[in-house]
């Protein structure tokens, strides 16, 4: 299954678990039902988010079999679908799969926290590191999908009630399970008015961390936003800025 996977998406990923409530499963049972792909970890280091292609790769656990769907983005930049199917058992938390075509065997480390599993490998020549494919269950949406408002401004040592802004008040945030929209507002000192802003990009949760990735696909090191107040609000730092979203 690495190799497949690895071909179908490492060359064509275009590359961040939630917050709330803990909770870890590490049963089989917990595996079954469908999962979307969202990320690659290689080497434990380099995170890479789903293409537009890979974005509709999934893998469905039964209780003897699963089925990997990869889908990957060709130089013409059509999709192409490759579908394959395997047994499997558990034991703690490796998966030992065999491949129902071929008989290939192979094993893979798996581990499910807040509807989001982890199938892990070792990397190749890496000394003991692992290349990690993330998958969400289906259905399932990270806590910072929705529309959010802009409610507060902080600059400057003030602090600004955007709803009594003509401008700040047009602010918004909206974020699907890869994208982040975000319209900015903001008074025109020179001409008066309102100066607005859109701009769109990628985003991946990393251990609770939200990250914007580049246009390689990859995540950089700048945190795009964070989750607080239990998560009923989004937090975005720009130099010695804050802004505050809510629903």
């Amino acid at each position: 299954m690495k190799k497949l996977i690895f071909s179908a998406l490492i060359a064509t990923v275009l590359f961040v678990s939630s917050c709330g409530k803990d909770n870890e499963e590490e049963d089989s049972r917990s595996l079954l039902g469908t999962w979307y792909f969202v990320s690659l970890t290689v080497k434990d280091t380099d995170h890479y988010l789903a293409n537009k292609c890979a974005q509709d790769s999934e893998v469905a656990f039964s209780e003897t079999d699963y089925t990997h769907l990869a889908v990957s983005l060709l130089s013409n930049g059509n999709c192409d679908r490759n579908i394959t199917n395997h047994t499997y058992t558990t034991e703690g938390n490796v998966i030992n799969y065999v491949n129902k075509e071929n008989n290939q065997k192979g094993s893979m480390e798996f581990h499910i926290k807040n509807n989001v599993l982890s199938l892990s490998y070792p990397s190749a020549n890496a000394n003991g590191k692992k290349d990690t494919y993330v998958y969400r269950r289906k259905d399932t949406h990270d806590p910072a999908v929705g529309k959010w408002f802009l409610k507060r401004v902080e600059t400057h040592g003030k602090t600004i009630d955007a709803s009594r802004d003509d401008c700040y008040k047009k602010g918004f945030l909206r974020i699907d399970r890869f994208r982040i929209s975000t319209h900015f507002a903001f008074p025109n000192g020179q001409t008066g008015g309102c100066r607005e802003i859109d701009d769109t990009r990628q985003w991946i949760n990393i251990g609770g961390k939200y990250y914007q990735a580049d246009d390689n696909k990859k995540a950089t090191t700048n945190i795009a936003f964070e989750l607080i107040d239990g998560g009923n609000t989004i937090k975005v730092t720009n130099n010695n800025e804050r802004y505050y979203y809510k629903k």
